[in-house]
C-alpha cells in the first residue's frame, strides 16, 4: 500500500519554506514577464497575510521563505496561495493554449522556525 506524505501543518506567527515545481518538471515560467506577473500575484494574495523573507523563481519551480502572520488563519494563508497559483496557471494556459494543471498539486512546505 503507498503510503501518503504527510504536510507540515501550517501555523500562524510560524516561518516556512514553500516550494512547488511543473507538473512533469516542465518549465512553469518561460519568459521574464512570466516571473514578473507571478510575483505580482504574489504581492496581491500572499502579502496580505504573510511578510516574505527571500524567494527564488526558476523556470520549472518556485522556493519562498516567509513568515505566516500572526492575525491570519492558517486556512486563511493556504486559500490565498492556492488563489494565486490556480490565477497564474489560468493565465499561463491561456496564453500557451495549454490546460491542466501547471504546478503539482500541494505545494510543500517546510517549517524554518
Amino acid at each position: 500500500m503507498p503510503s501518503k506524505k504527510i504536510l507540515t501543518p501550517i501555523v500562524s506567527g510560524a516561518s516556512y519554506h514553500i516550494f512547488n515545481r511543473g507538473v512533469n518538471r516542465t518549465p512553469a515560467f518561460l519568459n521574464t514577464s512570466d516571473y514578473l506577473f507571478f510575483l505580482d500575484l504574489f504581492k496581491e494574495y500572499i502579502s496580505p497575510v504573510a511578510d516574505l523573507f527571500a524567494y527564488a523563481l526558476l523556470p520549472n519551480h518556485y522556493h519562498f521563505l516567509l513568515r505566516i502572520r500572526e492575525d491570519i488563519e492558517a486556512t486563511d494563508f493556504s486559500i490565498q496561495f492556492k488563489r494565486l497559483v490556480l490565477r497564474y496557471t489560468y493565465w499561463f494556459n491561456k496564453r500557451e493554449n495549454r490546460s491542466g494543471n501547471l504546478f503539482l498539486k500541494t505545494f510543500k512546505r517546510l517549517r524554518a522556525n
